[in-house]
């Protein structure tokens, strides 16, 4: 839900966190009506409500999300649209320092759970915050 995502964000941004904040999201599957000018209001509030200086989005709707985001002024460079999750771990993996702080949310738990174990597996360095949450 667009309040759930408002509170991670609201989370990531009041992190006490020496680097960058970084966003991965996945596609809210739940966004009924009109999901691709939600998406996009999302990618929106990646930079102006959360102030991520890099966003990762993966799914359906990755395109939408990284639309907003860049429309709300983040750089090109910094918002990154993916297919799938293992996609956005590979696009991820080179932005990733150990002060960061990475937020990942999405729709389906195992998912993210997976996720999250493969970024602490294969991130090099590990970030220093990781905080997830489903939508």
């Amino acid at each position: 839900s667009p309040e759930s995502v408002r509170a991670a964000f609201e989370l990531l941004r009041d992190l006490d966190a020496r680097g960058r904040r970084i966003v991965v999201c996945g596609e809210m599957h739940d966004a009924s009506g009109h999901p691709a000018p939600l998406h996009r209001q999302v990618g929106g509030e990646v930079v102006t409500l959360c102030g991520a200086d890099v966003l990762v989005a993966y799914g359906k709707f990755a395109r939408e999300v990284v639309t907003g985001a860049r429309d709300a002024g983040m750089p090109l460079t910094n918002a990154i649209a993916c297919r799938t999750a293992t996609d956005a771990i590979s696009a991820l993996m080179p932005h990733l320092s150990p002060d960061d702080a990475v937020l990942v949310k999405g729709s389906q738990p195992l998912a993210l759970d997976n996720l999250n174990q493969l970024v602490i597996s294969t991130a090099q360095p590990t970030p220093s915050m990781l905080v997830s949450s489903f939508y």
